[in-house]
């Protein structure tokens, strides 16, 4: 190799490095030292199609996500518990998805540990202000939500 060729090339290697591995870049692939991109969540959706039950959500652009009331329980004519099925996909560069769930007032916990899509249906445990919470599990990114609300089970 001649001498010009060896003097440039150190410097040819760290441009290439740099180019492709940007601060960006490494955030958006969960990179250890980087905080996680949060994308914005976009428009809230309202879903009452289930007397006793409804459903507000939103997720960030490039997700599909599809929240839907499975079952629920009347008690004095108003919502009480039921169960929910979500069916999602994560954005573009999601491989393993997390979804943390709440109580009205509890700390949010573990439900589901899956891939960048799946299916699941929660237990007989969802009551009004219960929340679901799906993040990139790599970079604790969110990129959807729901907030569950109890409606009256029949017109009054």
């Amino acid at each position: 190799m001649n001498k010009a060729i060896r003097s440039i090339l150190p410097l040819a290697i760290i441009l290439a490095v740099s180019a492709c591995c940007s601060e960006e870049g490494r955030k958006r692939a969960g990179a250890a030292g980087t905080q996680p991109v949060e994308l914005p969540l976009g428009e809230i959706h309202r879903d009452e199609s289930v007397p006793g039950m409804a459903l507000v959500y939103s997720y960030v652009e490039g997700a599909v996500f599809e929240p839907k009331v499975e079952n629920v329980v009347c008690k004095d004519n108003h919502g009480d518990i039921g169960e929910v099925r979500i069916k999602w996909t994560a954005p573009e560069g999601v491989s393993f998805t997390r979804i943390s769930a709440a109580a009205a007032n509890q700390e949010p916990k573990t439900w589901v540990d899956g891939g960048a899509s799946g299916d699941q249906v929660t237990g007989q445990w969802i009551t009004s202000g219960s929340s679901l919470v799906l993040y990139n599990a790599s970079t604790q990114a969110r990129f959807a939500q729901i907030k569950i609300e109890t409606t009256p089970c029949s017109a009054q």
